[in-house]
């Protein structure tokens, strides 16, 4: 076999530096055979997942595809070997820093070079490297990396534990709890290498880490401290050089010595009239990009190029008089969160691509998010994705990888956390985008509100060691080493502050209000539950047609047993029907399912995130739960597994504008708030009426009003009792500022008196992209338009207005003809009229 080497410049570690001091070998090639079964082996991918191998191989069905889950779960419990050969030369071999560097391991590894073990790995989240001087050999060379099951060695650690965890075995290892499946997610344990490796072979010195961060800005400076981590090879003196390629300021000849082995050095050094980094909506996401150069007299020995961000972050928890605050500064202004929680993009660690993780960011900014929570059930995310955010301008709050549970504290888990945070910080924290650091998602909440010390029958010294455990990591270790790494960026222990059955979880924090779905309330009760945070909230819905037939479900009913497999919800269809009989009535045909359940999520988040919104400055901050899916499934999500957007993804870019309209019923009167997070401010007018639902005027006004910046502003309070004389049935209420419209029924969606007057379609192609006109003489509520054929639409799920002529451009893949199909609510209603009277 023809073995072939990459040979590459540079490895990227904080904030996209490229490593000129080593020259790097990147093994391909790789082989994947199970450990105690030599008879076969296959071609396999790095980075990448035993799962995704195999299924190429056609060794193991489509995992996503119907009910193929339960057929694949060998593959957890057996162990995997992976193996490559590569070509090194006789000064590669002579190189005293050679090293083999893991990016990421899943999870229980053995290293083997050359017949030799280098080591044992049991840590997902941190990088692995070894020293190989010695262990390397002229010509070919052999690397093995052989997997054990995961949740083998997992039961057996959780087996021998004096008092049992919460929920199971996953607690045990450092690795994704997802994998081991939630309500939203598959059980698919896995393996893999899935992230990049690659032989190191530095010259005098080498790169490790790098990043720059804004210490203060002062009388219009910026104050920076660039961070280096070198490895040198010897004793020696350094000149760094830092040019910023527009030439606003400059750093020349600064010398630093530096010992053999690393070193970590810190430079300051000033901007003056910096240009600030902010998140996209109150702002420009301002990247300098600088060119770094290390010399040692005259000679070259690294030369790379960073972007970084200029910008100052606080989290303000103030002591009020309804409770504490929590809310965002950047750069000294505050910011109002509006975003979701993000979850993996797969189920399979090391499988997404750049493209489908920057179409997601696209997605998110584009729907007028300015913040994501990268959740703590999850990964932290790669390097990729972080830049991106920091382009992009959108807000990560990042939590630590703990989710739901309690943690061991033994000295040697405490250990492998604490490796994992220094790595982890060290690698992330010169993202301008990142601005909070979270313990963990619900720990906390899981100790006060969830009854584990009961239903795990511990004693009361067991609850007091287990509570010392949990505040050794999260209230002294991780607040400790980050107050070492990364003294500027603020740190919350644990989200939600207090759980949702605590009424100081809507006056004190951030909040997770669940009362919605799991306590099986009614929409209507996100317009009382408003805390100073909301954090987490979310309604479940089922995917889009295309996802449905990927997954082996279109044209079944959701009793069927792919869609009980692809709802890992317990009670998921109950409380969705439980809310479309609330709401509406449950279809009986899938399609129609399907759309009602989007329909009622829009509604659902349109509700909570305009009360969110209309609570400035009370309330800060709003995520949905959740972004997106990590494969195809019945979820909160608004994203499904391929990125197809939902009605609520439509409904939350509305909600989400910077400036936008807001119409609610409170105290027997119609209020028309107007919710600006943005720096506009002057004289507008607010218009209003009152509409048969065929569009005529039966009453109507103008609101002048003066635009506040940074507000929420009631600027029409009108009382029903204005509006009598007609009925309500068969009226809506609508009002208008500048661009925005907005719709308001006056009765429950069942009882309105729907026009049965068609929606009138034409479209005419230019190259790739498509103008959908779209008219009628009566309101249509809910409009939601699919293609055949891929591409996107620029705007869905929408209300035509009575007589109102609509275009929606469609941009597709490719130029075939497009076939198109839409659905409305008016649509749904009637038919099941009809069908309930024949």
């Amino acid at each position: 076999m023809k073995i072939r080497n990459t040979v590459l410049a540079g490895i990227v570690f904080c904030m996209a530096l490229a490593n000129l001091s080593a020259q790097q070998v990147v093994p391909l090639n790789w082989q994947l055979r199970p450990m105690f079964d030599s008879t076969w082996s296959i071609a396999a991918k790095v980075p990448g997942s035993v799962y995704v191998d195999l299924r190429f191989a056609e060794k193991i069905p489509d995992p996503y595809f119907g009910t193929n889950e339960n057929k694949v779960t060998w593959v957890d419990t057996s162990s995997w070997e992976y193996s490559t050969e590569i070509e090194l030369t006789k000064e590669q071999v002579a190189n005293p820093l050679a090293r083999l560097v893991f990016e990421g391991l899943d999870t229980y590894a053995e290293i083997w070079l050359n017949d030799s073990k280098l080591g044992d790995c049991d840590n997902m989240f941190r990088a692995w490297t070894f020293l190989v001087k010695g262990r390397l050999k002229e010509g070919r060379n052999t690397l093995k990396v052989r997997f054990l099951p995961a949740s083998r060695i997992a039961k057996s650690a959780y087996d021998k534990l004096s008092s049992k965890l919460p929920i199971d075995e996953r607690v045990i290892p450092r690795k994704a709890q997802y994998q081991f499946g939630w309500d939203w997610g598959p059980k698919l344990i896995g393996a893999g290498i899935y992230k990049p490796v690659y032989f190191s072979f530095p010259q005098k010195i080498e790169f490790r880490y790098s990043s720059i961060r804004t210490k203060s800005i002062e009388n219009n400076t910026a104050k920076m401290e660039l961070e280096l981590h070198v490895q040198a090879s010897r004793k020696m003196k350094l000149n760094v050089k830092l040019q910023e390629l527009s030439k606003l300021f400059r750093l020349t000849n600064l010398s630093w010595a530096v010992n053999k082995g690393l070193n970590k050095i810190l430079i300051r050094f000033e901007v003056p009239n910096p240009q600030l980094w902010w998140p996209h909506d109150y702002g420009t996401p301002y990247l300098y990009t600088a060119q770094l150069l290390l010399e040692q007299e005259s000679n070259l020995l690294h030369q790379s190029t960073t972007k970084f961000g200029i910008r100052q972050v606080a989290l303000q928890r103030q002591k009020d008089l309804s409770g504490e605050s929590f809310l965002f500064l950047v750069n000294g202004k505050r910011v109002f969160a509006k975003g979701a929680n993000y979850i993996p993009m797969d189920a399979m660690p090391g499988t997404v691509s750049e493209q489908k993780q920057r179409e997601l960011l696209l997605k998110t900014r584009n729907a007028n998010m300015n913040m994501i929570r990268v959740w703590g059930g999850g990964m932290y995310e790669s390097d990729r994705f972080y830049e991106l955010c920091d382009s992009l301008g959108i807000l990560v709050w990042q939590d630590f990888m703990f989710a739901c549970s309690f943690y061991p504290g033994d000295t040697s888990f405490v250990k492998q956390v604490e490796q994992e945070i220094k790595y982890q910080v060290q690698r992330l924290k010169g993202h301008p985008s990142l601005v909070l650091w979270c313990g963990n998602n619900e720990v906390d909440e899981a100790w006060f509100n969830w009854g584990y010390q009961k239903s795990y029958g511990y004693s009361q010294l067991d609850s007091i060691r287990i509570r010392k455990e949990y505040e050794k990591v999260f209230h002294q270790l991780i607040p400790g080493m980050l107050n070492q790494l990364d003294p500027t960026r603020p740190y919350h222990a644990s989200s939600p502050l207090f759980g949702w059955g605590r009424k100081e979880s809507m006056t004190h924090g951030d909040a997770h209000y669940w009362g919605v779905w799991w306590g099986e309330e009614p929409f209507e009760k996100y317009l009382e539950k408003v805390p100073r945070f909301m954090s987490e909230y979310g309604f479940q819905a089922l995917p889009n047609r295309e996802t449905m037939a990927e997954m082996g479900a279109l044209s079944k009913p959701v009793t069927d047993s792919v869609w009980k497999q692809h709802q890992k919800h317990s009670r998921g269809f109950e409380l969705i029907e439980q809310a479309m009989k609330r709401y509406a009535f449950v279809p009986n045909h899938i399609d129609d399912y399907a759309y009602l359940s989007q329909h009622l999520q829009a509604k659902a988040y349109k509700m909570a995130v305009e009360a969110h919104r209309r609570a400035k400055p009370y309330c800060m901050g709003t995520l949905v739960w959740q972004l997106n899916d990590c494969w195809p499934v019945v979820s909160w999500s608004v994203l499904d597994y391929n990125l197809r957007t939902k009605a609520s993804y439509h409904q939350l870019k509305t909600s989400y504008q910077p400036i936008a309209l807001s119409v609610s019923i409170k105290d027997s009167a119609i209020l028309c708030y107007v919710l600006n997070d943005a720096q506009m401010l002057g004289a507008d007018t607010l218009t209003w009426s009152l509409k048969s639902l065929s569009g005529v005027d039966l009453r109507q006004g103008i609101r002048p009003f003066n635009l506040i910046q940074d507000s929420s502003q009631v600027v029409l309070k009108l009382p029903l009792s204005d509006l009598e004389g007609f009925r309500k049935e068969e009226v809506y209420f609508q009002c208008s500022i500048k661009n925005q419209t907005e719709t308001l029924l006056l009765s429950p969606e069942m009882d309105i008196n729907w026009p049965t007057t068609p929606i009138l379609v034409n479209w005419k192609q230019q190259g790739k992209s498509w103008f959908i006109e779209l008219e009628s003489t009566g309101l249509q509520k809910g409009v939601m338009l699919r293609a055949e054929i891929p591409g996107e639409f620029s705007e869905n799920y929408f209300d035509l207005l009575p007589n109102e002529h609509k275009v929606i451009r469609f941009d597709a893949e490719n130029e075939d003809s497009l076939k198109l199909h839409f659905r409305s609510l008016n649509m749904l209603y009637n038919q099941h009229k009809n069908n309930a009277q024949n």
